[in-house]
């Protein structure tokens, strides 16, 4: 098996004597990993011993289809550094490799006469010395699992050595033994049910998958509900998490259970025996095959687009790559010194840095005893099975030190560099985590795929790719950029030309005449030419080099400049089919090299030969149809490797969220989407929603807020005001990446230090002056479709202007903690034409009440009107005043009912989620039973059940969850509180297959929003026919409630699945839209002491009911589209007056 082969290579090289250009091979500190110390021949330029490091992260793959990344962090001359980059390193066995890189470097360093016999670095000695050819290290089919996997035990294969061997168990050290399967473990069955049962108790979700016999199992997960961990809704979009799945820590054991006490005492077998693997899915656990794919690949996808996986299904986030090499590489080393010393995981972190590689103190050192950030999280977060009174490791579970250890790093992931994990020491706070100042990490990041997809953000946000390109360009034609690229091997052309030729430009190819260059092209390199005459560059890729000839790709033409000199009239090559003399240069310079006026210039030049963000993304678009990789990669001929790896730093390096707000033309289906997500009074404007600071920084804002309204008397102004914060256009690649603050005074301070704002978009205009490039060439991405010209941003504020620095003429507030952005507009000339948009732009139908004395206005003296989306503040509410019920008040009731139950399992107190059976039993106590309600619902998934419905599988996707509204009003929602009391302990006692609807308590946040679904219909029933047929398992419903409920009706709609309309023979009361067309639901039909059970009823009764017509789905693939919300409404208008029904009196209201 590879993994097997692996070490028998890496034995067999460990054997050989240094050569000339070798002075011993060693072993990596990382699994997979070796060292490669590199001798430069006698009488080389550069004679110093240069240490390269292997390492190959997924051993699955060896010895034929694996990737090999080679780094080093010596300094070394610029030669070697592109010699490195060519040595062939994939897909071939460590011997070959260190025969190529040591032939590849002899030959850089021009000695390649010199080379000793590369043979003699695997030659083996004596007579247990194994013979290693290609052909000895093909996998067969004897080494693959009956699935065409790797065998999950862990061993790769049955080892049972036999004397035949080629290698001897001798050979093999001795920390070796337990990868390699030579290793038994006895019966741990006892310790694992009690390390689990712990975890269980901590509050997660626990599964087993695999044979718990003798607790020989393969996979272990915990998972917690992604909503509990304290995170912000703007946290959540910055780091595409959906609240409502699950975070899922999957423990992958090789042989046996390990105990904490084994791992710790073994460290380096522990590493190799237990692996882990972190993502999100639906489901409390993934599936066997699932966890089987979790761990088959080298690289967990960050993108959750590209994983091929059933929708809801385990998937990598957006850092489940540098979170899974943390938690293999480290976690046993900082558990062992935790225990060892006393620890915090501050402490352990930093000892572990500080001693990689040595021997560490016998005692602690008082430096290291380091105690853990205080920060406003969940309890989930901030527990610590390793307290002070802990370390008897015989009650300490390892699951759950790893799970807690896991989210401590997801939830402060922007506090550490991605890479090598150290703690990132900056002075600002970031929403999205990156690396640190060591350009190594900065290299690996890029190269080992560690950041964000281009790909993904092209195609899902081009407007954001698109503006992160112009203010990157802006800043660097202004000159104000401060960071760059640095430690990512960019190579790009030369100011001056270095070659001359002779090149045939026609319209169907371009020649070039490279007989007589030295050292010659090859393919893949990058030129820049032009003709002596001053003419524009043009940027070409050697495409293929015969009989010195070099075929070139389509040239990618210097952009003209806006005002080009007279003197020297700018001019393209001429395509002509005769020879033409141009001279040209490389991409041959090394970008980290070059002052910082150079690497704004290379910045700027390298970008003019991007194409537009459209057109990058019409060709991932083209090649994802065709079935092809989608990667930008792989556009050689049109994007060069600097352009590609400058794009990619420019996405990966913004440490904020920035989503393009809906656009008020954006329709589906012919109606309008939604007005609800932009700020009304900046129609002409791009609108962004924008969130910056550490992924903290919003609950301390709510903090703020909360104690405002502690402090403050009844009747006193909203808790928040809204102002402008203008910046010149350059300005804002740095603000993005490190927020709002004063320490640099652009504008003069003359109203005090702090952050200054205004009410005025005119007053904000004055700030954002043009950049000093804006003449000549353009200042901004010539190929930009925004083009943008000025930016501002609107922030939240604390009300306390008699606080303030300054409160007129503008606000100056110097605590950063009182302020909170919520939008970003760009004026955009090529997308806003129309000066006075806002004629034609509606109001958004929920929006905020704001403080009359302090209230934004745009350019024409206009208020602006603020929707209620735009911030969470607004739902913080003072004790004594009456609000819509919470999730925390939901939590209470289902609570109470809970404590009702007879000595129930409890393991679902806090996700109504089905626990699986063989889960249930493995991590029940003998005192323990299942409840009646949960063995009935555990009944549904039993085969010949008449229900294949299951609970909490619900997709939320698709579906807006809203914040309670402004008009809640006491009355209702006491009523509503009572209702969903009754109707989840109806649903607790009855069968759900006898009741046929199901609340999932959870996602209800806004009790004046349920999401509910109707499930188990008659098979007989057409609609049910349909359902099956299409995998479909419950129609999903809403309920909105008004602010006279229970006087008026609610409004209750059909989400998804779309349904066959009334004149194409639809039926079951749902109309076009998705809205139920029932007098019931009107003020003609509705009664205030309807229960909402009795309406659940008769709503289904309606749906199922065959006259004048049965229900059908809408045929075809867009079936499970959901309806839009303004369709509903809209046909629920068109129904009520095609019946002359009397449409309720809060319907308007309604949000």
């Amino acid at each position: 098996m590879p993994r097997r082969h692996f070490l028998e290579h890496l034995a067999a090289v460990l054997k050989q004597a240094p050569t000339a250009n070798n002075e011993g091979i060693r072993r990596g500190e990382d699994d997979g990993s070796l060292i490669i110390p590199y001798r430069p021949p006698a009488g080389s330029a550069y004679t110093e011993t240069i240490e390269i490091t292997a390492l190959i992260p997924e051993l699955a793959d060896y010895p034929s289809s694996h990737q090999t990344y080679l780094y080093t962090t010596s300094a070394i001359p610029e030669y070697m550094t592109a010699a490195l980059d060519t040595v062939e390193k994939d897909s071939v066995p460590i011997s070959q490799l260190i025969r190529n890189l040591i032939t590849t470097f002899n030959r850089a360093a021009g000695q390649t006469s010199n080379t000793p016999n590369p043979e003699i670095l695997i030659e083996p000695k004596g007579k247990q010395a194994m013979q290693i050819t290609e052909k000895a290290v093909v996998p067969t089919d004897d080494d693959m699992s009956s699935d065409g996997g790797f065998d999950m035990d862990g061993n790769d294969s049955d080892l049972n050595w036999s004397e035949e061997s080629e290698i001897e168990v001798d050979d093999i050290e001795e920390r070796d033994m337990v990868a390699l399967g030579l290793s038994k473990r006895p019966d741990v069955l006892p310790r694992f049910i009690q390390d689990l049962r712990a975890a269980k108790a901590a509050g997660y979700r626990v599964g087993v998958l695999g044979e718990t016999d003798g607790a020989a199992v393969s996979f272990v997960s915990l998972s917690i509900k992604i909503a509990k961990l304290g995170i912000s809704d703007e946290v959540c979009s910055a780091w595409k998490l959906e609240k409502h799945e699950y975070l899922i820590l999957l423990i992958r054991y090789g042989n046996y259970y390990q105990e904490i006490d084994e791992l710790i005492k073994h460290s380096y077998h522990g590493r190799q025996a237990v692996q882990f693997s972190v993502g999100t899915s639906n489901y409390y656990k993934p599936t066997l095959t699932e966890a089987n794919c979790a761990f088959s690949k080298s690289k967990n996808s960050d993108n959750p687009k590209t994983e091929k996986t059933e929708e809801g299904g385990f998937k990598g986030f957006f850092i489940s790559t540098p979170l899974n090499e943390l938690l293999n590489s480290r976690l046993i080393e900082l558990v062992k010194h935790r225990i060892d010393y006393r620890f915090q995981w501050n402490g352990a972190e930093k000892f572990l840095a500080d001693y990689q590689g040595r021997s560490p103190p016998q005692n602690a050192p008082i430096e290291y005893q380091v105690p853990e950030a205080e920060k406003i999280t969940s309890p989930l977060v901030s527990a610590d099975a390793l307290d002070d009174e802990a370390y008897n490791t015989n009650n300490i579970s390892f699951p759950l030190v790893a799970m807690q250890f896991t989210l401590r790093h997801l939830v402060r992931c922007t506090e550490f560099c991605l890479v090598c994990h150290s703690k990132v020491h900056t002075e600002f706070e970031a929403l999205k985590p990156y690396v640190c100042s060591n350009p190594l990490c900065l290299y690996q990041y890029m190269s080992l795929g560690f950041g964000p997809s281009i790909e993904y953000e092209i195609l899902s946000q081009p407007l954001v790719v698109d503006l992160l390109i112009c203010f990157c360009y802006t800043a660097a034609r202004s000159y104000t950029l401060e960071e760059f690229p640095t430690g990512m091997n960019l190579r790009i052309p030369p100011v001056n030309f270095k070659y001359e030729a002779k090149l045939i430009a026609s319209p169907q190819y371009q020649l070039l005449d490279i007989s007589m260059i030295k050292p010659p092209l090859q393919v893949g390199d990058w030129l820049q030419i032009q003709s002596p005459a001053r003419t524009l560059s043009q940027h070409c890729r050697v495409e293929e080099v015969v009989s010195g000839k070099a075929f070139l790709s389509p040239p990618i033409k210097d952009i003209q400049p806006k005002a080009p000199s007279t003197a020297f009239p700018c001019k393209d090559i001429e395509d002509s089919s005769e020879p033409q003399t141009v001279v040209f240069s490389r991409y041959d310079i090394n970008f980290d090299e070059l002052e910082k006026g150079r690497k704004r210039d290379a910045i700027v030049k390298m970008l003019d030969t991007l194409p537009s963000v459209e057109q990058m993304k019409s060709w991932l678009e083209e090649r994802t149809r065709m079935g092809e990789e989608v990667t930008l990669k792989n556009w050689r001929e049109r994007i060069s490797p600097a352009a590609w790896g400058i794009l990619r730093w420019i996405i990966a390096s913004n440490r904020s969220c920035i989503i393009a707000a809906k656009n008020e033309n954006e329709k589906k289906g012919g109606v309008q989407n939604s007005y609800d997500e932009r700020v009304w009074g900046m129609g002409q404007w791009t609108q962004f929603r924008f969130a910056m600071g550490a992924p903290d920084k919003e609950q301390r804002f709510v903090s703020n807020v909360k104690a405002y309204l502690e402090n403050s008397p009844s009747g006193s102004p909203e808790p928040t005001i809204f102002a402008f914060h203008g910046s010149s256009l350059d300005n804002w690649h740095s603000i993005i990446r490190e927020g709002l603050h004063f320490k640099k005074a652009t504008n003069g301070r003359a109203y005090g230090n702090g952050c200054y704002h205004s009410l005025s978009l005119a007053t904000s205009l004055q700030y954002c002056k043009a950049s000093a490039a804006g003449s000549g060439i353009g200042s901004t991405w010539r190929q930009s479709n925004l083009n943008a010209t000025h930016a501002v941003s609107l922030n939240e504020i604390i009300n306390v202007p008699h606080q303030f620095v300054s409160k007129t003429p503008h606000l100056v507030i110097d605590q950063l903690d009182w302020i909170q952005t919520r939008y970003l507009f760009v004026y955009s000339p090529t997308l806003n034409k129309n000066p006075r948009q806002n004629d034609t732009l509606k109001p958004p139908r929920s929006f905020l009440k704001q403080d009359p004395n302090w209230v934004p206005v745009n350019d024409r003296g206009e208020k602006l009107i603020i929707p209620t989306g735009a911030t969470t503040s607004r739902g913080v509410s003072a004790p004594e005043k009456p609000q819509p019920a919470s999730s925390g008040l939901l939590s209470r009731i289902v609570s109470r009912q809970k404590a009702k139950k007879d000595a129930g399992d409890g393991y679902d107190s806090d996700d109504s989620m089905v626990t699986e059976d063989e889960d249930r039993e493995l991590l029940a106590d003998e005192q323990e039973k299942v409840s009646k309600s949960q063995q009935l619902i555990s009944k549904l998934f039993k085969k010949g059940n008449p229900s294949d419905f299951r609970p909490d599988a619900l997709n939320l996707k698709g579906i807006q969850m809203l914040p309670p509204p402004t008009y809640a009003s006491s009355m209702a929602t006491k009523r509503l509180q009572a209702e969903l009391k009754a109707l989840l302990k109806l649903q607790e006692n009855t069968p759900l297959h006898e009741l046929g609807w199901y609340i999932n308590p959870n996602i209800i946040t806004n009790m004046y929003q349920w999401v509910f679904e109707f499930h188990s219909f008659d098979e007989a029933l057409p609609l049910a026919q349909d359902m099956k047929a299409s995998a479909i398992t419950s129609v999903v419903l809403e309920a909105r409630f008004g602010s006279n409920f229970p006087m008026s009706p609610p409004f209750i709609r059909v989400i998804r699945p779309r349904f066959l309309p009334f004149h194409l023979g639809g039926g079951g009361h749902v109309t076009q839209g998705g809205a139920l067309c029932m007098e019931l639901l009107t003020n003609n039909g509705w009664s205030a002491v309807s229960s909402m059970e009795s309406v659940f009823l008769q709503v289904r009764m309606a749906m199922t009911s065959q006259e004048p017509k049965p229900a059908r789905l809408n045929p075809g693939s867009g079936r499970n589209t959901p309806y839009e919300t303004n369709q509903a409404k809209l046909a629920f208008e068109r129904a009520v007056k095609l019946h002359g029904w009397q449409m309720p009196a809060d319907f308007y209201s309604i949000n």
